[in-house]
């Protein structure tokens, strides 16, 4: 048999009364009533809350390092603007001095023509005065030979003839024996331009002989290395086509030691001739 409550709001209030009286009693009746999933969700709570608390920190956070990052990211891009209008400005003046280094280059390519023009004209003036101050030493030579071959061998040597000279066109036989040599082998072309141009040739007897000497002489105001060596390979020419003795010689105005211990070595006479020097 069933009994009947008279109030039940009564009943559930007394209970009410009395867990809030005997916490252990309540604990028990919420475990008897709730699962433990229930009874977990004010910890779940708690820590979604604290979760949440964080996750808000951090989107705080990453808030204010895109702030900032946006901060650098405006001022790099004024920085590459920067640069860029610099770079732009760099190139216009590479472009300027360009246009200054290809004008100038102009400039230096002219100049240089200039200066090339202006050296051949003074290497042909000194060319043309050199020929000049030869030619005038060579005449001095021809007009002076008697007198110069004196100082060395006078009376014991007579000129008899200037074969060939800055004066005298050179002789007919000379020319003549000098082209029957190489037609016979003896010489070769060389040696026959070589011999033309020596500076003076001529044909002399020493004194109280029949036979004839010859002479083959460079002029310079001061001798050198190349005036002995020109005498003295002319004056073997004019051996071999003329016969008989040749003596090679160097007249001048100047010599130096060293100079000097060549022509002894290769044989060619010095005349050292005042006049020259004047």
């Amino acid at each position: 048999m069933t009994t009947a409550i008279a109030n039940p709001n009564s009943v559930v209030a007394r209970i009410v009364a009395e867990l809030e009286q005997n916490q252990e009693a309540k604990t028990l009746l919420l475990r008897t009533l709730l699962t433990d999933e229930l009874l977990a969700l004010p910890a779940h709570a708690d820590r979604i809350g604290e979760g949440l608390d964080a996750l808000t920190g951090e989107v705080a956070g990453n808030g204010r390092q895109i702030a900032e990052n946006s901060q650098l990211i405006a001022e790099n891009s004024r920085l590459i603007a920067e640069n860029s209008r610099q770079i732009a400005e760099n190139g216009r003046q590479i472009a300027e001095n360009s246009r200054l280094i290809a004008v100038l280059t102009k400039r230096v390519d002219a100049l240089v023509e200039q200066v090339a023009a202006l050296t051949q004209k003074v290497a042909t003036m000194d060319s043309t005065i050199g020929n000049l101050v030869g030619d005038n030493l060579e005449r001095k030579v021809h007009s002076n030979i008697r007198s110069i071959l004196a100082q060395r061998w006078s009376p014991r040597f007579r000129v008899r003839r200037v074969l060939q000279s800055v004066v005298v066109d050179s002789d007919t036989d000379l020319v003549e024996a000098l082209h029957d040599a190489a037609d016979a082998g003896l010489i070769d072309e060389s040696a026959i331009v070589g011999a033309f141009a020596a500076d003076i040739i001529l044909v002399g007897r020493r004194r109280g002989k029949s036979s004839d000497i010859y002479l083959v002489a460079e002029v310079s105001l001061t001798v050198n290395n190349d005036d002995i060596a020109r005498a003295y390979e002319r004056a073997r020419t004019i051996g071999a086509v003329m016969g008989g003795e040749t003596i090679a010689a160097a007249i001048g105005g100047i010599i130096a030691p060293p100079q000097t211990r060549l022509a002894e070595e290769l044989g060619v006479q010095i005349l050292i001739a005042p006049q020259l020097q004047q």
